[in-house]
């Protein structure tokens, strides 16, 4: 098991000046920014990684991200989340078992495994850009022919959830997350 925690003040930071409208830039038609933000970023992980019976692997994982504006120059966002595409809490969970051999077998044949992640709300560039919490699944059904070569197959997105990797604003800059799909995995081993 491992735990960490952080906290990041950072001063000076560049904020988006609305007061002045978009003159700035080489053209004069590109958003203004100055120096005044003053932020805090704090948080901490856990993450959990065994084996509770043999053949059977577990890799859990929890953070939790707090950012918010202290001081932006006007009194108007203070305390508000600052960082919108990093959710507040966030979740993954894997787990995969290995079968038991057959009698007088010298590897595990079959396995299984599966696993979701999950996380709270976020918004985009500007706070008008939002999405709600989401919950991905993924599962694995695997064969193993010898010590050197196995094969898995892996549905991810197994309620194809539509949903939004990263938020920009109303127009742009807004990225879907992977569909539901299939990976198919040959390894060999040396």
């Amino acid at each position: 098991m491992t735990l960490s925690g952080y906290k990041i003040i950072q001063k000076n930071e560049a904020i988006y000046n609305g007061a002045i409208g978009a003159i700035c830039g080489p053209g004069g038609v590109d958003d203004c920014y100055v120096a005044t933000g003053k932020t805090r970023s704090q948080g901490a992980e856990a993450e959990l990684i065994g084996r509770p019976l043999e053949g059977w692997d577990i890799n859990a994982s929890y953070t939790y991200n707090d950012n918010w504006i202290v001081n932006n120059g006007s009194a108007t966002q203070s305390g508000l989340t600052y960082a919108g595409n990093s959710p507040k809490h966030l979740w993954k969970l894997w787990t995969h078992y290995r079968f038991e051999p057959y009698r007088g077998a010298q590897k595990n044949v079959w396995s299984i495994g599966g696993g979701f992640n999950a996380q709270t709300s976020t918004f985009g560039t500007n706070r008008t850009v939002t999405q709600g919490g989401y919950i991905i699944g993924s599962i694995q059904a695997g064969y193993q022919w010898n010590k050197y070569l196995s094969l898995s197959a892996t549905l991810n997105n197994v309620a194809n959830k539509r949903y939004y990797q990263r938020l920009g604003n109303l127009y742009y800059y807004n990225y879907y997350g992977e569909p539901r799909n299939f990976m198919f995995t040959l390894r060999s081993n040396f």
